[in-house]
C-alpha cells in the first residue's frame, strides 16, 4: 500500500514553473498520481490572490486618500516585510476552512479587509484596515467589491472539493536581495515564512522545491506578464515587479 502524500509544500522563487506544475498535476489520470506520485486528488491553495488584493487595496486608496497601505506603488515591495508572514496566516486560515461549506459574506470585500487585519495582527503588525475611518472603508469596499467576491468564491470552490484522501497542495515563493546572506534575516525568506504555517500544516507536509536560478526566474518572469488585470489577476500570467524580483 502506497503512502499518499497529505499536504504538499511547493515552493520556488517566482516564475519557476510552480503554477504550471500545479495545472499539470490536476490534469493528470488519478492511477497515475497515486501510484507514481503518491498523491490523492490535488486541493490547491495560493498566497498570490491575496497580494493582488493587497495591490489592489493600495492602488484604490491611493486614488481616495492618496495614502496607502501593503505598498508604496506598483513597482514596490511590501512597506511592512511581516506581510510575507501574513501571508502565510492567511494560509493557514483557508487550511482551517477544508471540508468546509462557506457561507456568502454580505460583503466580500470586507469580508477580506477582517482576514487581512486579522492575519497582520497574528504576526505582530498593524491591523492598517481598521484604522481607516468608516466612509473610506466603505469607500474602498465598494470599489473592490467584485474582485472580493471573486476571491471568496474560488477560495469556497477550493475548501469544499476537498474530502479525505485528497492532497492540499501549498504554493507560495519567497527570496531576498541580491548579495543577500543566507540564511536570509526574518521576515524575509523560506525560514520565517516556514516558520509561521500552523503546526497542524508542518506536520503534515511534505517539500516539493522547483530549483531554478534567479536568473531563470527573471527570464520568465518577464516572459509570463501580461499588462493589465488579465495577467495582475492571474496566477500564471501576472509579472512579479522588478524590484521585487
Amino acid at each position: 500500500m502506497t503512502r499518499t502524500i497529505d499536504t504538499l509544500l511547493l515552493l520556488a522563487l517566482p516564475a519557476s514553473g510552480k503554477s504550471e506544475l500545479r495545472r499539470y498535476l490536476a490534469h493528470l489520470e488519478p492511477q497515475v498520481v497515486g501510484e507514481d506520485l503518491h498523491l490523492g486528488p490535488t486541493v490547491q491553495l495560493d498566497d498570490y490572490p491575496y497580494v493582488h488584493m493587497m495591490r489592489r487595496i493600495a492602488q484604490e486608496l491611493t486614488l481616495i486618500d492618496g495614502d496607502p497601505v501593503f505598498f508604496a506603488d506598483d513597482a514596490s515591495s511590501f512597506a511592512e516585510p511581516r506581510d510575507w508572514g501574513t501571508l502565510i496566516q492567511l494560509l493557514n486560515e483557508d487550511y482551517q476552512l477544508l471540508g468546509t461549506r462557506l457561507v456568502r459574506p454580505e460583503s466580500a470585500a470586507q469580508w477580506l479587509f477582517e482576514r487581512l487585519d486579522r492575519a497582520r495582527l497574528a504576526v505582530g503588525a498593524v491591523p492598517a484596515l481598521s484604522l481607516l475611518d468608516d466612509e473610506n472603508r466603505d469607500r474602498l469596499a465598494a470599489a473592490l467589491e467584485d474582485e472580493a467576491l471573486e476571491l471568496w468564491a474560488d477560495l469556497a470552490a477550493s475548501v469544499e472539493s476537498w474530502s479525505d484522501g485528497d492532497t492540499v497542495v501549498i504554493e507560495f515563493a519567497r527570496g531576498g536581495p541580491d548579495g543577500a546572506a543566507m540564511p536570509l534575516a526574518p521576515p524575509r525568506g523560506y525560514a520565517y515564512s516556514l516558520s509561521q504555517l500552523s503546526g497542524e500544516i508542518l506536520a503534515r507536509s511534505s517539500i516539493l522545491y522547483v530549483w531554478v536560478t534567479p536568473e531563470e526566474s527573471r527570464r520568465r518572469n518577464d516572459e509570463r506578464a501580461r499588462p493589465g488585470r488579465v495577467g495582475d489577476a492571474s496566477i500564471l500570467h501576472h509579472g512579479v515587479p522588478e524590484a521585487v524580483m
